[in-house]
């Protein structure tokens, strides 16, 4: 059902409209709206300042703004609903969290920004805007995305980047700003199944990074960090940029290459949080890069009257 209103706005704690006859289901007296199965489309932007409940799917759909005063809530049996933001021409701003969903859609033209999180199994971002959805409680289960903004993306669980409702990947990051960054915090892994391309790439896992798929950097650097395990499944190829790739990972004994050579010599004893890609260049180390947290094992000489230790090891 297709739902046409001329204005959504808040008065006194309730919702109002042109026509009250369109308006969706309301629970009256408990400062909830109740949506489900529905369409809502606005000529202008669209501000809702209650709790919204999405019983099962439902579309929000306007030609300005979507901002989203209070928590949105998923009510399908298994976290089932469905829940598609589609600001063809404005901002979505998400000031309440969102929660208990199977599926959640963002389509931005200009900015969508959030100040609480976003709780879902699958996220997909679309249009021509910028996303920075930064909440450090965010709990997003797979990420797909087709954008020409640039991506700013926290993720406080295991995250894999995916495929959602047909798109495949995070692709289409172009735009000489796009920098494409995703963050898993603790230990938290992150997993690339599908391919990923920003102007500027940087993944960044708290726990084990794994790359099942290739990831592009169009214009800029690439950086790459892993708290834990740095594995690449693609091959010699996997990671492209017209710039230098640099990798972060804990151990080089742990890793698994898959034939990534950096051409150069590896760094030992530091971290990124320690050891910027600022700092490396500083120092004067250019070209792709491993960095090691642990230092490199010991290769022991043994002489007569003496034993060496060589540690300035070249890494895979």
């Amino acid at each position: 059902m297709v739902r046409r209103v001329a204005a959504i706005v808040a008065r006194g704690g309730a919702m109002a409209e042109a026509m009250a006859d369109d308006m969706p289901d309301t629970a009256a007296g408990t400062g909830i709206t109740s949506i489900g199965g529905d369409i809502i489309t606005l000529p202008a932007s669209m501000s809702f300042a209650r709790e919204l409940q999405i019983r099962s799917s439902a579309t929000l759909r306007a030609g300005g703004d979507i901002i989203l005063g209070d928590a949105v809530t998923g009510m399908a049996p298994g976290g089932a609903s469905q829940l598609t933001l589609d600001s063809n021409a404005g901002n979505i701003s998400l000031n309440g969290a969102v929660t208990n969903f199977a599926q959640l859609t963002l389509t931005a033209a200009g900015i969508a920004l959030q100040s609480a999180p976003i709780q879902v199994s699958s996220l997909l971002l679309n249009g021509i805007g910028d996303y920075v959805l930064a909440n450090t409680d965010n709990r997003i289960g797979t990420l797909a995305a087709n954008v020409n903004g640039a991506i700013n993306l926290t993720n406080n669980a295991s995250l894999t980047i995916g495929a959602v409702n047909g798109v495949n990947g995070v692709n289409g990051v172009f735009s000489t700003n796009g920098t494409l960054q995703i963050e898993t915090l603790s230990t938290h892994a992150l997993t690339v199944n599908q391919a990923v391309s920003g102007a500027s790439l940087n993944l960044l896992s708290g726990g084990d990074l794994t790359l099942n798929a290739s990831a592009t950097a169009t214009t800029g650097d690439m950086l790459l960090s892993t708290g834990g395990v740095f594995a690449n499944t693609v091959g010699p190829n996997v990671l492209t940029t017209p710039g230098r790739w640099l990798v972060y990972s804990k151990s080089a004994e742990a890793n698994a290459f898959g034939g990534l050579a950096s051409g150069n010599t590896g760094i030992f004893g530091t971290r990124l949080a320690d050891y910027s890609p600022a700092d490396i260049t500083s120092a004067g180390y250019t070209g792709n890069r491993y960095v090691f947290l642990d230092l490199p094992p010991a290769i022991v000489v043994t002489t007569v009257n003496a034993t060496s230790s060589l540690s300035d090891l070249k890494s895979s």
